[in-house]
């Protein structure tokens, strides 16, 4: 049974706590190195410049937290329509799935938000107890796992 503790016992804050260099840093590094046709610099050279560029995107990001909002320019993106599976008819529309590319920025802020609700999901104990999906550690195995644990007992 999962008790969900008093709403006076949650932390609840009305803001994000800033995001350090370092953590941009690591994002970035982590990053992959495909770029998006909208981004100002491919992302490898992105990578090259990060220590020149860290304080500038650590302030863009803390300035969109600070104001819980994101600017507009981070909210453009390259749509493309891929064919969901080879094979299959290319002039039906239904058999394309629509895949929007972002600019770098926005994954890092993305980033940087679901560390943030992550930290507080966990800290205040407000995972549901199975959830599988998008959670670290728990997949459709653990899910199928605890479904036959629960038809033996």
């Amino acid at each position: 049974m999962n008790i969900v503790p008093e709403p006076s016992a949650v932390n609840c804050s009305n803001t994000f706590t800033p995001v350090s260099q370092e953590e941009v840093k690591r994002i970035i590094q982590m990053s992959p190195n495909k770029s998006c046709e909208i981004d100002p610099m491919p992302t490898w050279l992105l990578k090259m410049c990060r220590e020149e560029l860290l304080p500038i995107f650590t302030k863009l990001i803390n300035m969109s937290l600070e104001s819980a909002s994101v600017p507009h320019s981070f909210k453009s993106a390259r749509i493309r329509h891929l064919l969901k599976m080879p094979g299959l008819d290319q002039n039906l529309s239904k058999n394309y799935r629509p895949v929007s590319n972002h600019p770098i920025i926005s994954k890092i802020l993305e980033k940087v938000v679901d560390m943030r609700l992550e930290q507080h999901l966990t800290i205040n104990n407000l995972h549901e107890e199975h959830q599988s999906a998008y959670r670290k550690f728990h997949s459709t195995e653990t899910a199928v796992l605890k479904v036959q644990n629960d038809v033996l007992q």
